[in-house]
């Protein structure tokens, strides 16, 4: 009975400190680290990252040391959630920066592979993933060079993610809001680390390019995957329906009909596009479903196995392809 009906002082003494925890639930943690994460987009300035992981330390040596005191520890504790999402923020804004050129548009011989073709008006826009930039036929320093750039195009036959091109293009800087606090096209070039826009004045060459770094093969491999799938779909899907099969099984929505986007627009449903938790879920759950009941009419693998964990994890693989072949966008992380 003791543990259950403990009236010791130490057991009074930490019932507190065990009703606030449940308190300060998972749940309010998240809104106090999006609320970090806000205030570093609310601030005018961008703070230093070093100034804010010895702030974060105390706050946690604060809320360490006061576990005695319940409501100064809840406190605390909160205090340093907030920080931890204010340092957070900082820290992938300085994981992602990279190169960007000026804003004057200069012309540049660029060589790199493909990591997607959008539509683009009436031509397509080529995202670039750089491998190196020649101008005047000097090749820029690696500190100058741009993660990755976007060339619009006026056709994109033959093109592919994970092909190697080298084009001739006219680059600047991404451009800024249009009106004052308006969208930002810049701010999202940065965190997708692209480093220039701009329009090709020469025609796309077609090169042999090895890359030595694991991770731009695995990249390039994985974008070739997806256009292996999108061209499969392409060829055996009726006209009408292709490019929404596209959009909801890689999330690629470039070969969408303006008629369909418009339609879904105006019946508030372009948000099915988005591959998120409703995707995730009949994935994940057809998957269950289906390998539950085939393995459960096994008679033999049924009574000497538990078959919903062997379906739970098919289905959380299924699930961890089905966001390798998307474009692994927010939503589908979260979902």
């Amino acid at each position: 009975m003791h543990g259950i009906y403990d009236a010791s002082p130490e057991a009074a003494q930490s019932a507190p400190r065990f009703t606030l925890f449940q308190t300060l639930s998972f749940e309010v943690g998240t809104l106090l680290f999006g609320a970090g994460i806000v205030l570093y987009f609310a601030l005018p300035f961008e703070p230093p990252f070093a100034g804010l992981s010895a702030i974060l330390f105390i706050c946690i040596c604060l809320a360490w040391l006061s576990h005695s005191r319940a409501q100064f520890w809840a406190l605390s504790l909160g205090l340093a959630i907030i920080v931890l999402g204010l340092w957070r923020a900082t820290l992938h804004t300085n994981s992602v920066a990279a190169p960007i050129l000026s804003q004057h548009s200069q012309a540049y011989m660029v060589t790199g592979w493909v990591r997607a073709v959008e539509r683009s008006g009436s031509g397509y826009r080529v995202n670039l993933r750089v491998g190196n930039m020649e101008q005047y036929g000097e090749v820029l320093p690696a500190h100058e060079t741009p993660h990755a750039v976007r060339i619009k195009i006026k056709g994109a036959e033959g093109l592919s993610p994970g092909q190697d091109i080298k084009i001739f293009a006219r680059l600047s800087a991404p451009p800024r809001p249009v009106i004052a606090d308006g969208y930002d096209p810049a701010r999202r070039a940065y965190f997708d680390r692209v480093g220039a826009n701009g329009f090709a004045i020469g025609k796309v060459q077609t090169i042999e390019r090895q890359s030595t770094a694991f991770s731009q093969r695995w990249s390039k491999t994985r974008a070739a995957f997806r256009a292996r799938i999108i061209a499969r779909i392409q060829s055996r899907a009726p006209p009408q329906t292709a490019g929404l099969q596209v959009a909801l099984i890689t999330g690629e929505r470039a070969f969408i009909p303006e008629d369909q986007v418009e339609a879904l627009r105006v019946t508030g449903l372009a948000h099915i596009l988005a591959i998120s938790g409703l995707h995730m879920g009949l994935v994940a759950g057809g998957v269950y479903w289906a390998l539950t009941l085939l393995l459960a009419s096994i008679d033999v693998l049924a009574r000497r196995y538990d078959v919903r964990k062997i379906s739970a994890t098919v289905s959380l693989l299924a699930a961890t392809l089905y966001l390798v072949i998307s474009t692994g966008a927010v939503s589908t992380q979260r979902a």
